[in-house]
C-alpha cells in the first residue's frame, strides 16, 4: 500500500453515476468514498507490496472492492447484503501491469468501477457470494497476495484517510515517476539550468519505479507515461508536465528528444519498493548539480495548493466542457458536503 492511496479514479466515478438513483447528497458521497477508501487499503495492507511486485495493477484488484463498498455505502446496502457485495466483487479484479503503457491499462479503472457498481446492484436483488471468497482458504488474499504478512493486524480505530492520506497524481503519469520529475523540474529551476546544455541526468530510485517503467523511447502518449526517461526530460524542459505533454504529437519535440537522451535511472536497494524517494543528479558542461526528492506534489505530506489542485481539475475538465461548466462543478466539489441534491446540481452545472 505504500505511504498513501490514490484512490479517486475508481471509487468517485461509481458514486458519481448512482447519485441519481438514490437522490443523493453531497455527504452521502463523502461517506461513500471514505468507506471505499477504507475498505480498500484494509484489504490491501496485508499483502502489498508483493502483490504489485507479482504483477498485478493494483487500481484494478483492490479498487474494485473499493468501489464495490462505497457504492453499498450509497445505495445504504445492509451488513448482510455489504458482505455479498463484496464478497461477489472478489470474483472480479484483474489487471495487468504489462499492459501498462497502452490503452488498457486506464480501462482498468474503469472496469472495477463497474464491477463495484455491479456487485453492490446485484446484492441489493439478493445475489449471493460465498461471504469468506475474500477472507477465506482459496480465496482473494490467499490467491492475489500468498506472501500476505502474518503479523498483520487491523485496528478499526485507526483510520488510513488520517494515517496516510489520499495522494492526489499533480502530473498524468504513472506515480514512480512523480519524486524524479519534481526533483528535476526543481534542480532546473533553482539553478536556471538551460535544457540544451545538460550533458546527463541521472536518477536513483526504488525498484517499484525499474518495475513499471519499461519504456524508454516512446513511440505513442500513453508509452510516454511510464517513461522515466521521458518524464524527466518533460519535466526539465517544459514549465509544467500536464496532459498535453503527453498528446502523440509531443513526444516529438526536439528539445526533449534530446534531453531525453541524455537520462538514464537505477535501483537504490536501500529504498523501500514504492518509496517517495529520488536522488537526481544533472550534468552540465560548466557544473553539476544533485537533489534528494521527497514527497512529490500531491503527496500526503506535500498536498497540492488550492491553486494547484483548481489548476489540475480545470486542466482535466475543460477537455470535455466548457470554462463556464468547468467552473460551476468545481464550485459544488469545493463545498461537496453542503450539496443537498448532487445529482440535481450536476446536472444544473452540465446544462445552465
Amino acid at each position: 500500500m505504500g505511504d498513501g492511496w490514490s484512490s479517486q479514479r475508481h471509487t468517485g466515478p461509481p458514486i458519481l453515476a448512482l447519485a441519481a438513483e438514490e437522490d443523493a447528497t453531497g455527504r452521502d458521497l463523502v461517506t461513500a468514498f471514505a468507506a471505499g477508501f477504507e475498505l480498500e487499503c484494509t484489504l490491501a495492507a496485508p499483502i502489498s507490496p508483493d502483490h504489485y511486485e507479482d504483477g498485478w495493477h493494483a487500481t484494478a484488484t483492490f479498487g474494485a472492492l473499493g468501489a464495490t463498498a462505497a457504492a453499498a455505502s450509497l445505495r445504504n446496502l445492509t451488513t448482510d447484503e455489504t458482505v455479498h457485495a463484496l464478497n461477489t466483487a472478489a470474483s472480479t479484479p484483474a489487471g495487468l501491469k504489462r499492459n501498462f503503457g497502452s490503452m488498457t491499462k486506464p480501462l482498468h479503472a474503469g472496469l472495477c468501477a463497474r464491477s463495484g457498481v455491479t456487485a453492490a446492484r446485484l446484492a441489493y436483488e439478493g445475489f449471493t457470494a460465498d461471504p469468506t471468497a475474500i477472507s477465506g482458504e482459496r480465496g482473494f488474499w490467499d490467491l492475489y497476495g500468498p506472501e500476505a504478512r502474518d503479523d498483520f493486524t487491523f485496528d478499526p480505530k485507526v483510520w488510513a484517510l488520517q494515517e496516510h492520506g489520499i495522494h492526489v497524481k499533480y502530473y498524468p503519469c504513472c506515480y514512480f515517476t512523480h519524486t524524479s520529475i519534481a526533483g528535476t523540474a526543481s534542480l532546473v529551476d533553482d539553478h536556471d539550468i538551460d535544457p540544451q546544455n545538460i550533458e546527463r541526468i541521472h536518477v536513483r530510485v526504488a525498484q517499484g519505479a525499474a518495475d513499471a517503467l519499461h519504456h524508454a523511447d516512446p513511440d505513442t502518449g500513453l508509452e510516454a507515461k511510464f517513461s522515466m526517461e521521458y518524464t524527466v526530460a518533460s519535466a526539465a524542459v517544459r514549465d509544467r508536465v500536464g496532459l498535453t505533454a503527453f498528446d502523440d504529437d509531443s513526444i516529438d519535440d526536439p528539445v526533449v528528444q534530446q534531453v531525453r537522451e541524455c537520462v538514464d535511472f537505477d535501483v537504490d536497494d536501500d529504498l523501500h519498493y514504492d518509496s517517495h524517494e529520488a536522488n537526481v543528479n544533472i550534468d552540465t558542461a560548466e557544473d553539476s548539480y544533485e537533489r534528494l526528492q521527497e514527497n512529490p506534489p500531491g503527496t500526503h505530506d506535500n498536498p497540492l495548493t488550492d491553486a494547484e489542485l483548481r489548476s489540475k481539475f480545470d486542466e482535466c475538465a475543460r477537455r470535455a466542457v466548457t470554462e463556464e461548466t468547468a467552473d460551476a462543478l468545481a464550485a459544488i466539489f469545493t463545498d461537496l458536503a453542503d450539496c443537498d441534491d448532487i445529482a440535481a446540481a450536476v446536472s444544473d452545472a452540465a446544462h445552465p
